[in-house]
């Protein structure tokens, strides 16, 4: 339950800096590269929070009985039972079909809908686990980690060596821009030195891709490491 009420404080941060920043005249493409969420999530944040306070941003528990009629929950079993599909594919098939009478819901209720009758088929064997601890470099400055997390309004961008475990350096700003991350990383190497590699995610500021996320060259952030 505490992971739950972590990632929906979250989610909160998320969609507060989200209404903040659109209402600062910054357009949607740009909050969703900063936020790294799809535009369309961007959207629909604006247009269900824009006059919300803070404290109303956070999700509530949804009921499937109140929100997913008779007819689409007997045909969501109906597809269960017929193909056996997860709830993922019903829910894309419900999409796309677009049955008459039947409702697009979530993969998530339809879950629910599955556990609730009885016919989600849960595994009766412990999964399989990888290695008794997570693997790290064998010395320091083989490998740093970079990533930037939002806090409140404000993004806050953090060096982590894989070995020691040991911040080189950590910053907070208003924007999650590329020049923030090589002016940290130069304050870094001024006292450690330079890492063999960087493990950054496929963020705008660390990955140069087109909008269909095909790779269009490195990215500044990639230049200046080399």
């Amino acid at each position: 339950m505490r992971e739950y009420a972590r990632e929906g404080r979250e989610i909160v941060k998320m969609r507060w800096w989200c209404i903040k920043k659109y209402k600062q005249a910054r357009s949607g493409i740009e909050i969703a590269a900063h936020l790294r969420v799809p535009r369309r999530t961007v959207y629909d944040w604006i247009s269900k929070y824009s006059n919300c306070r803070k404290e109303e941003m956070a999700n509530k528990p949804n009921k499937v009985e109140n929100e997913v009629d008779g007819r689409t929950r007997k045909f969501v079993l109906m597809l269960r039972e017929k193909y056996n599909w997860g709830p993922g594919r019903i829910g894309c098939y419900i999409r796309k079909m677009g049955p008459d009478g039947i409702q697009p819901i979530c993969h998530n209720l339809i879950y629910r809908i599955l556990v609730e009758e009885g016919v989600n088929q849960p595994i009766d064997f412990i999964r399989k686990t990888w290695g008794e601890r997570r693997f790290e470099r064998m010395h320091s400055n083989s490998l740093w980690q970079v990533d930037f997390k939002l806090t409140d309004d404000e993004w806050m961008l953090t060096f982590l060596d894989d070995h020691s475990r040991l911040i080189p350096g950590a910053d907070i700003e208003h924007d999650a821009a590329n020049e923030f991350a090589l002016r940290l990383f130069e304050r870094c190497t001024k006292k450690y030195g330079f890492p063999e590699q960087v493990l950054a995610d496929q963020g705008t500021q660390f990955y140069c891709a087109d909008k269909e996320g095909r790779e269009r060259g490195e990215s500044e952030f990639t230049r200046t490491l080399r």
